[in-house]
This record gives structure tokens, sequence and C-alpha cells, in this order.
């Protein structure tokens, strides 16, 4: 038996289980901006569990910014972001 634990997403409100992806799909920016976040590379993210091709989870150390490509989380380039825009995956 699995006793392993998982934190929950604050935005999309599932369990980050290997393999669950955020359904919080852009950044919206103050200025009415909507940015597509870059989805993760990896088969599954080390940090937030998202699998490959999926956003990853708020305040993921691995999510890179979709304006200059650094880390998103503290990013210069992301201090208007106000929102996330729940789009729906096709």
């Amino acid at each position: 038996m699995n006793d392993k634990t998982y934190a929950t997403c604050e935005l999309c409100e599932q369990e980050m289980k290997p393999g669950t992806p955020c359904t919080y799909t852009h950044f919206k920016l103050k200025n009415g901006t909507i940015i597509e976040k870059i989805m993760t590379d990896e088969p599954v993210c080390p940090d937030c569990n998202a699998p490959m091709g999926s956003p990853h989870h708020p305040g993921c150390d691995n999510e890179r910014c979709p304006v200059c490509g650094g880390q998103a989380i503290g990013c210069p380039c992301l201090d208007g972001v106000h929102d996330l825009k729940k789009v729906p995956r096709t």
C-alpha cells in the first residue's frame, strides 16, 4: 500500500500526484495580455509531477517564464500577473 501524500494545487484543486497536470494553461497580465504557459518537457516534472506536454502547477521550481524563458517563480517579467486563466485543453 502506498501511504505517500501529495500537496493539493491551490488553483486547480487537484492532488499533485505524478501525471496530474494543472488545468490552468495561461498567465493573464494586468494589461490584459494572455500568455500561454510553457509546458513541461520532462516525462514527469520532478517538482510538481505534471506530465510531459502539460502545464506546471503554480509555484513549481521548474516552470519557465513564457516571456524570457527564465525561472517563472519570482521572475520580474511576471510581476504584473494577477490572474491565471483556465482554458479548456483540447
